[in-house]
């Protein structure tokens, strides 16, 4: 693994996220009552807040096709699942995020972030720990990068053609080289402001394979020789570029 020893040698060439989780912020503190007044807040941030209807409306059939099902949340179950208001959920049953997934819609040149409104502001606003907060400023970074990667590619919109997460168990959308630069900020923005690593502790675990993070342990286990995957060193080693490239860019802020 000598590459890992010199990556200093690497010419920055990461995108730095936007300054994108102060909308976080601004929703908890104002909570507003539609989700009409929330974009008010969200478009000064490039965020159009819509709900999935609205969200399959503006893409075409092939991104719709690899899109999420409507049932689908992240950080708990469907807020249909929930009990009905007054009710108390079963012990130790997770809330409701309303929170299907974010995205960069190619289609609107907006980010969305897409959500069932009202189980989504109140879990933000009264239930959400906040851990998980900075997980969804997380998320919303990675679009970010997207959204940024977008803008320099123009006109040229087949540049950013991706598979979807779900076709061939999410390789093709793993090892594209928007996707790799994106993910290896959420790991290194996870690992210092979620799980609270030093750049020692990061730098470490890579040299020594024990960095253990959902998203990179996806990488390991389809492109490493260690995984049951297709062995890609390529994958792995701009993998680990822009994640040294990252800590850099990040613990430097400090």
């Amino acid at each position: 693994m000598k590459y890992l020893k010199n990556y200093k040698i690497f010419e920055m060439a990461v995108i730095k996220p936007l300054d994108i989780g102060g909308l976080i912020d601004r929703l908890i503190q104002e909570s507003p009552r539609t989700i009409e007044e929330a974009n008010v807040i969200s478009n000064e941030y490039n965020v159009d807040i819509v709900t999935y209807d609205q969200f399959m409306e503006s893409i075409d059939d092939e991104m719709r096709e690899g899109a999420p099902p409507k049932t689908a949340f992240m950080f708990g179950p469907p807020p249909g699942a929930m009990p009905p208001p007054g009710m108390r959920p079963p012990r130790g049953m997770p809330p409701s995020s309303g929170m299907h997934f974010a995205v960069m819609n190619k289609f609107t040149n907006k980010m969305n972030l897409v959500v069932d409104y009202n189980p989504f502001i109140m879990f933000l606003t009264r239930m959400a720990p906040p851990q998980l907060k900075k997980v969804i400023k997380s998320i919303l970074g990675h679009e970010s990068i997207h959204y940024q990667q977008f803008a320099k590619m123009g006109a040229d919109t087949d540049k950013y053609v991706v598979d979807s997460p779900s076709k061939n168990g999410g390789e093709g959308y793993l090892k594209h080289h928007t996707e790799i630069m994106a993910h290896a900020f959420s790991i290194v923005d996870e690992l210092k402001n979620v799980e609270n690593k030093s750049k020692e502790d990061i730098i470490y675990g890579l040299k020594h394979d024990k960095i253990r993070h959902h998203l990179y342990n996806s990488y390991r286990g389809k492109f490493s020789k260690y995984g049951s995957g297709q062995f890609d060193p390529k994958v792995m080693n701009k993998l680990h570029k822009y994640i040294f490239q990252y800590v850099e860019e990040l613990y430097g802020e400090d």
